[in-house]
């Protein structure tokens, strides 16, 4: 069974293909017609314009002209055909796999609530053509950073269980903190992964072993 959000896309790709196949045709249909190829895309243009804003609505780009001189819909006229339903979500949802950069440092507040701030290294996947390409080696890719925040159980359950260095999957949703600088007065801005939920993917004899080879890198 095909994941929801990929149905919706899908369905999405299908309805641009059929307005695109239509505009072909029609093009197509009246080439020794100028006016009537003109008059065509303008209906299709007007109908575009008359459609409600949807969530791929973008500032519009100068139209193309084809040969004839006729205007063509631009990309974002034909994606905005697509309906977007007011009842489909939008999606944020995070996955990271990848070492702990530190150990956690519970914080606990008056009415009871736990928080944990952890940062996690993920080392960037490559092919192998992509690496001979690029002439990357194994071992020098880079690594990207992220801020994990964790409340309630499962910060309780990383502060139990987890250790810098340690091998963790996540998922959660992708935030945006937001701040004045007390001393500049200037706004600051950082993003965070709110963790929704936490597995360690290591045995405890790897966490052992972890430990006592100090010396190995992040993002492994």
């Amino acid at each position: 069974v095909m994941p929801f959000a990929f149905r919706q896309h899908l369905q999405r790709c299908l309805v641009a293909a059929v307005v695109a196949a239509a505009m072909q045709h029609e093009t197509v249909a009246g080439f020794h017609s100028p006016t009537n190829t003109a008059q065509s895309h303008g209906v299709l243009r007007s109908r575009l314009q008359m459609s409600e804003p949807s969530f791929f609505d973008e500032p519009a780009e100068p139209a193309a002209k084809d040969v004839r001189g006729a205007t063509q819909p631009s990309i974002d006229e034909i994606a905005a055909a697509s309906e977007f339903e007011e009842h489909i979500p939008r999606v944020n949802s995070v996955t990271l796999t990848g070492r702990v950069g530190n150990d956690p440092e519970p914080r606990y507040f008056d009415d009871g609530k736990v928080v944990i701030n952890l940062s996690l290294a993920c080392k960037r996947k490559y092919h192998p053509l992509e690496r001979r390409v690029r002439n990357i080696k194994y071992g020098e890719e880079e690594t990207d950073w992220f801020t994990l925040e964790l409340w309630g159980r499962d910060a309780e359950y990383a502060n139990n269980f987890v250790t810098k260095g340690a091998r963790i999957g996540i998922t959660g949703s992708m935030a945006k903190d937001e701040w004045t600088d007390r001393a500049t007065g200037d706004p600051r801005s950082r993003h965070k992964v709110q963790v929704k939920h936490l597995d360690i993917l290591e045995s405890k004899a790897e966490a052992d072993l972890r430990r006592g080879n100090s010396g190995r890198s992040y993002g492994g």
